[in-house]
């Protein structure tokens, strides 16, 4: 293997994709990050540096995309990626160079075009197009090509969709778990119903590219994302995954049982009509471990005004009071009539323990507001007792800091 010459000319190739083979243009539009590409000739001759032109065969021929050699040719394996149309060959040892994709084309340079021009028309990939990668360029042939991309060209840019949630994250992680060391195609019958479950999720209200949105390719690069992060999956996977992909993954990779149970819940919250489409105004600022959906159904459970009236009687009539269940506040004894019969409720059932079932007066506790933001707050959430169990903790470790005659 040749080294590349320090101030050595730089030179130009192009590699070229069949589409029954690979579907680069799906991997392009979808801003997938291809880093390596096989070739059958010439390892010694491209470097790290040269110029790399993306060309796709087909009745579309053409260069689709501008990039760079980031890494001289080695003989390795694979964790083939979504976009294979047969993974199993893909995987297979072959000569592969490391390339950067910086530039996908708004529209393709169109071989028709190419062939038309003298200064390119004898240019390898238009006399032998049956040839093996790479196709060597000459400078005056590279030329003739990049005058025509000033119109062309485009920085790739990230979807500017929202980033994935919790609850979505933990379906795509259920999926993942249930079909374990196997990373499915975009076209399975399982990605596909995520995909679709996850365009009907009442989560995200602006979803500036629809036809990028949740579509069975991202599904698929997130699985890929989550085997990256697994220790038993044999393949190389992605690395592109997110902080909250982690997060996801360290809480519930080994718990495959829950992560179907809350994955359950999700499902059958999302139908259940008590949600609306649009959240209101802050109620995302609350999100439990489970996820928004979760936690949206909770609260719609905590504001059902007639379930609450009548625990409020009912606790009233037997303690005579509404006092907070963690920290014993009275909102009466402190603010005298404007806090007569106020307090707010806490839905105590574990959210994906809930479902969409009716709620009880038992699953309610009466707690100040203060309190209730605190069980919120927690990862995960805590219970009325786990709380009282801190707020006891903290006052006794805060009594024992201040001494008697200390001023406070």
């Amino acid at each position: 293997m040749c080294v590349a010459v320090e101030g050595a000319a730089v030179a130009h190739w192009i590699l070229q994709s069949n589409p029954s083979k690979y579907r680069l243009l799906d991997a392009l539009r979808d801003g997938f990050e291809i880093n390596s590409w096989t070739i059958a000739q010439l390892r010694d001759d491209i470097a790290t540096g040269d110029d790399v032109a993306m060309w796709i065969s087909g009745s579309g021929s053409g260069i689709y995309a501008f990039g760079v050699v980031t890494k001289q040719a080695e003989w390795s394996a694979i964790d083939p990626d979504p976009y294979w149309v047969d993974p199993e060959a893909a995987a297979e040892p072959a000569w592969r160079v490391g390339i950067r994709l910086d530039h996908p084309l708004a529209a393709p340079i169109p071989r028709a075009q190419l062939k038309s021009d003298p200064e390119f028309a004898d240019a390898l990939i238009i006399s032998i197009p049956g040839g093996r990668n790479p196709f060597r360029v000459t400078d005056r042939q590279w030329k003739a090509v990049t005058s025509r991309v000033a119109a062309s060209t485009r920085h790739r840019t990230r979807s500017n969709n929202p980033g994935w949630t919790r609850d979505e994250l933990i379906l795509a992680l259920d999926l993942y778990l249930r079909a374990r060391g196997h990373i499915p195609s975009p076209r399975d019958d399982q990605v596909v119903q995520l995909s679709d479950l996850l365009n009907r999720l009442p989560i995200h209200t602006v979803r500036p590219d629809l036809e990028k949105f949740r579509n069975p390719n991202g599904v698929v690069l997130k699985i890929t994302n989550f085997a990256a992060l697994d220790p038993v999956y044999l393949g190389a996977g992605m690395s592109r995954g997110s902080r909250m992909d982690v997060e996801v993954w360290d809480q519930y990779a080994g718990h495959a049982d829950e992560v179907s149970r809350i994955a359950g819940a999700i499902r059958s919250a999302a139908a259940s009509p008590l949600l609306s489409a649009v959240p209101d105004v802050g109620e995302d600022d609350i999100e439990a471990d489970e996820g928004r959906i979760l936690a949206r159904l909770h609260r719609v459970r905590e504001r059902d005004r007639k379930l609450i009236d009548r625990k409020k009687t009912n606790v009233f009539a037997s303690q005579g009071s509404l006092a907070c269940e963690v920290c014993t506040f009275d909102f009466a004894e402190t603010y005298g009539a404007l806090g007569e019969r106020f307090i707010e409720a806490h839905h105590i059932v574990p959210l994906a323990d809930a479902g969409v079932s009716k709620t009880r007066l038992a699953d309610l506790a009466l707690v100040c507001s203060n309190c209730h933001r605190m069980l919120h707050r927690a990862r995960p959430w805590m219970t009325p007792g786990q709380l009282q169990g801190l707020l006891f903790e903290n006052g006794n470790a805060h009594k024992e800091r201040v001494r008697p005659g200390s001023s406070t």
